[in-house]
């Protein structure tokens, strides 16, 4: 399953760097579309790492003027139990400041990792469920879907897939 998710990414990278690069270092136009992607982001505990690097996308994006159009949220999106499901306190800490709109005025694609599929209730569904609610960035619409950028006169379509292989009672092959 991991194997399958990595080689989709790794597809959808290699497609989305000619739209990426459409413009690279300072002075970009305001115009060109830029990605961010990342994932394994959710850690459970020590948020120093996450920080680190949600502060390196903001610099980023800052330095290079870039008109950042998308988060691609590649799963894993939390280790660790979300016991309080789309209640639980991590989603303001570890996604809405983290990636706060102030930096990031655009939506934040996401699929289900295996580690997603951990713990009970199953957190992906707890991830489908805070996406639909109103005032969030976080898109899920299901475990399967597209994105094309830009949304009108598309130049690229990325597939999201949840490439996951779920066990009896919800478990995942790593």
């Amino acid at each position: 399953g991991s194997l399958k998710q990595i080689f989709a990414f790794s597809a959808a990278s290699a497609m989305a760097a000619p739209l990426i690069a459409c413009g690279s270092g300072p002075g970009t136009s305001p115009d060109a579309a830029h990605l961010l992607m990342l994932g394994d982001w959710g850690i459970n505990g020590d948020y120093s790492a996450q920080t680190a690097v949600a502060q390196a996308m903001q610099s980023y994006a800052k330095q290079q003027n870039a008109n950042i159009q998308a988060l691609l949220m590649l799963g894993d999106n939390f280790y660790g139990n979300l016991p309080r499901g789309v209640a639980d306190p991590r989603w303001q800490t570890q996604f809405e400041q983290m990636y706060p709109a102030s930096a990031f005025n655009c939506p934040a694609y996401a699929i289900p990792g295996n580690h997603d599929y951990q713990s009970q209730p199953l957190k992906y569904t707890a991830e489908l469920a805070y996406a639909q609610q109103a005032g969030t960035r976080c898109t899920m619409p299901s475990q399967w879907y597209r994105i094309t950028f830009p949304a009108s006169n598309p130049l690229i379509t990325l597939p999201a897939l949840d490439s996951n292989m779920p066990f009896a009672g919800g478990a995942t092959q790593s």
